[in-house]
């Protein structure tokens, strides 16, 4: 279950800023936004969208909280 107040704490923004932000990215079809959720549709699109920090961001994620290797 994710929230708008969740994330604008996540992100150290204001809840309103969230809100309109995932108003403007569920018009431009890039995410479905319902209570308690957030659906990316279009992920490709999204991450045109989003600063150049995304991939930086992305990798630090990944360097830290690794993918768990499946073991057969």
């Amino acid at each position: 279950v994710i929230t708008h107040v969740l994330v604008s704490t996540l992100l150290g923004v204001s809840r309103e800023s969230v809100v309109h932000v995932t108003k403007k990215l569920k018009s431009d079809g890039l995410i479905a936004d319902v209570v308690g959720s957030i659906k990316v549709l279009d992920r490709r699109k999204l991450e045109v969208q989003v600063c150049e920090c995304y991939e930086t961001v992305k990798k630090e994620y990944d360097r830290l909280l690794p993918h768990p290797k499946h073991s057969l």
